[in-house]
């Protein structure tokens, strides 16, 4: 039986959603409105906490940011306009900022969205590519797995597992280590990679 370190599993959140007036009307969200829809249930994040952060928020964010239009930001992510409009607010209250304010020629970035807006790209394109890399190649990767078996096991299983890694991936070297106690401790600390038992 093999044993690995157990993933730690996440959370994704639901897409963006909410509801707004259209964008022409008076009722456009404003930094006020977000903060009652925060005293209804929510409060300002007082410190750095990504788990309490809908990261499609900042997807919506550049959007908003670029375009200066709720719907032209809502067509661009494939969001309707009330939902955009609700993840404005949503962004508001988040950062404490209005972000964009209505003047008689449309939308407009305030000092903090002028500061987001020059951020944003470059630290969306690096979590793009983090999500949606494809290059691996096994045969390039360089590490050391440290496997904790038996004996006898090592003597059947050792060779031919090792025969098999260099086959695909030969810049990886195999640890064995002794089945010992504190083997399932190791294992959830990541000090080894596998267990067999």
């Amino acid at each position: 039986m093999v044993y690995a370190t157990p993933l730690s599993s996440f959370s994704r959140q639901d897409p963006l959603d909410g509801s707004a007036d259209e964008e022409g009307d008076s009722a456009f969200p404003t930094l006020a409105d977000a903060g009652r829809a925060g005293a209804r249930g929510q409060s300002a994040p007082s410190g750095v906490n990504l788990a309490s952060v809908d990261l499609n928020l900042l997807v919506a964010l550049e959007a908003l940011l670029d375009q200066r239009s709720v719907t032209h930001a809502a067509r661009r992510v494939g969001l309707s306009q009330p939902a955009m409009s609700r993840s404005l607010s949503r962004l508001r209250f988040m950062f404490n900022d209005d972000l964009l304010v209505r003047t008689s020629t449309g939308l407009v970035c305030t000092a903090r969205g002028e500061e987001l807006f020059s951020r944003l790209p470059q630290l969306l394109s690096t979590v793009r590519e983090l999500v949606s890399s494809c290059d691996f190649k096994p045969g390039q990767w360089q590490s050391t797995v440290k496997i904790a078996m038996a004996d006898h096991q090592a003597l059947v299983l050792l060779m031919p597992l090792i025969e098999r890694i260099n086959a695909r991936a030969h810049h990886i070297q195999v640890a064995a280590e002794p089945l010992a106690r504190g083997t399932l401790r190791r294992l959830e600390s990541g000090e080894i990679d596998f267990a067999t038992g």
